[in-house]
């Protein structure tokens, strides 16, 4: 059928329409740009010419070495700027090896919703499963130790007992962890015994999370889709690049033994 780009534009996931609606039009290609000069000039021939084109603001071709984290900050500031007028400007990120992977994960983090941020630094950096930090509890949020201590899992509105009896354990805190449950604390201590919770002070639903807060976060930064559970994923691939000894790490993500640890690991790389 015929295209009619002089229809309103629209995104993507807008683009299902009922039999006999026009075809609607989307852009047909994806611009990348690395370089500061070219990611303003492709956000403004953009805005002249409308959105016939998506754009990917790269984190890894055109960061100068030694200067990776200027840089994300850069692309970040570039995606919540008013030039992103169409919002359809994505992000692509330096691959899970590289040194530089772990600070764009952070910088693009600190834009997220700012009520949902302590809540992925608390999944990035611990490797919790979704129903382990859905269940978690202040009272199982050790600040003394810098320890999370995992007892519960939060299953189909019911708090359980967790996956495994290895999945009982005490999660060490790093220092970004231990500053963003400082921060929920003071958030939400008073309204709930849930770390992380809704305004009435329930857990968290895993299908409103995914669907109000993942997917559409995933869709603006231009990355492909995936589920949350592989921010387990991300933990454990950071760990592992960061030369922690993997007897430490399975027993971070309360795996019986390494060898599940290292199985899992190689569908991550992959999957990251």
């Amino acid at each position: 059928p015929d295209f009619d780009m002089s229809q309103e534009p629209i995104h993507p996931r807008a683009a299902l329409f009922d039999a006999g609606d026009r075809t609607p039009g989307l852009p047909v290609c994806d611009h990348y740009a690395g370089v500061e000069v070219r990611m303003r000039k492709s956000l403004e021939l953009q805005a002249e010419l409308g959105p016939v084109f998506d754009v990917t603001l790269d984190c890894e071709d055109g960061a100068p070495i030694g200067a990776e984290a200027e840089h994300a900050h850069l692309v970040a500031e570039l995606l919540n700027s008013k030039a992103n007028r169409h919002g359809r400007v994505g992000a692509r990120v330096h691959p899970v090896e590289h040194p530089a992977f772990a600070q764009d994960v952070q910088t693009l983090v600190g834009r997220v919703r700012a009520d949902y941020r302590s809540y992925f630094i608390t999944r990035f950096f611990t490797g919790l499963r979704t129903g382990e930090v859905h269940g978690l509890k202040w009272k199982y949020v050790d600040f003394e130790r810098r320890l999370i201590l995992v007892r519960e899992t939060f299953v189909l509105g019911e708090d359980e007992y967790t996956k495994t009896d290895s999945s009982q354990r005490d999660i060490q805190m790093s220092q970004v962890v231990f500053e963003a449950l400082r921060q929920q604390h003071a958030a939400t201590a008073k309204l709930s015994d849930y770390a992380f919770c809704n305004r009435a002070g329930e857990p968290l639903d895993n299908k409103n999370f995914s669907d109000r807060v993942w997917y559409p976060l995933l869709r603006h930064l231009g990355l492909a889709a995936r589920r949350p559970y592989q921010m387990r994923h991300t933990a454990a691939t950071l760990w592992l690049a960061s030369g922690e000894a993997p007897e430490w790490i399975a027993r971070q993500l309360g795996h019986a033994n390494t060898e599940m640890l290292l199985t899992h690991f190689k569908d991550a790389e992959a999957e990251c």
